[in-house]
């Protein structure tokens, strides 16, 4: 009995040290494809990578460049491992330091779906509550350091307390290299503003916004909020507005799109 007891104990002990060796980092780098899979994103793991990597505290950056100022190795290497077999998929998730060094692992999550896509992404998102176990915390920000333009969770709280409840339109701003701000979803037009964060979305006829659009790192990637919505936006090839989010009723990756018009 007491020989469980320490063990109980030590393991408490590394965890807690462990979580707060992690809480140096801030920045987490998802690869563009995963070894085991045979195209970039495929079953939109990566993105479901990212998303859940900010979900639980750390600022995720994919598709875009490192920040500016950032020494190399305050970036953790993310990477989904598979595990899979005939009837169950098996994956895993590890951090690694600079020198390829791995600081973290996950426990294996594991689904018995059989569609591959939901069940890739039901066995990530098993895996990752080792993540939200680590309660991650960023405590090690060097104050001698500027990212720019990388907007922090303090800044966007900043940021949404500056603006008033009922935004003062100004003459619209053309973003997309079109005349045209005006989007189409599901019938209804949105009209898209500048900010100086981002970008302001409104819904045809209303004077608040219907959801905001943060910009997140350095590339073309934005974060995406709206009443009871939080996820990942970007603009295609042709300047859509695309959003990707994880559905809270069904757990799984939702992506909306709205359409550019001409005027």
């Amino acid at each position: 009995m007491k020989t469980a007891f320490l063990t109980i104990v030590l393991f408490i002990g590394i965890q807690t040290t462990f979580a707060q060796n992690l809480n140096r980092y801030n920045y987490v780098r998802v690869p563009e494809k995963f070894e085991f899979l045979s195209e970039e994103n495929q079953y939109q793991l990566n993105a479901l990578t990212a998303f859940l990597f900010e979900k639980f505290g750390f600022e995720a950056l994919y598709k875009e460049p490192d920040p500016q100022g950032l020494d190399r190795c305050d970036i953790l290497q993310a990477n989904v491992h598979s595990k899979s077999g005939l009837f169950r998929s098996r994956v895993y998730v590890t951090l690694s330091d600079c020198n390829n060094n791995v600081v973290f692992t996950s426990q294996t999550g594991s689904s018995t779906e059989k569609d591959f896509k939901k069940s890739f992404q039901e066995a990530l998102r098993d895996a990752f509550k080792s993540v939200e176990d680590l309660n991650h915390i960023f405590t090690d920000a060097p104050e001698e350091i500027i990212i720019d333009p990388v907007v922090t969770s303090e800044e966007r709280e900043a940021v949404e307390e500056e603006v008033p409840e009922t935004p003062v339109r100004v003459e619209a701003t053309p973003v997309t290299g079109e005349e045209s701000t005006v989007y189409l979803n599901n019938g209804i037009k949105y009209q898209l503003e500048k900010t100086n964060a981002g970008f302001d979305l409104f819904k045809e006829g209303d004077n608040q916004h219907f959801a905001r659009l943060i910009k997140s790192g350095g590339g073309d990637n934005y974060i995406y909020t709206s009443q009871g919505i939080q996820g990942n936006a970007y603009f295609d090839s042709v300047q859509n507005l695309v959003v990707e989010f994880v559905s809270k009723e069904t757990g799984q990756l939702v992506t909306v799109q709205y359409l550019l018009q001409d005027q």
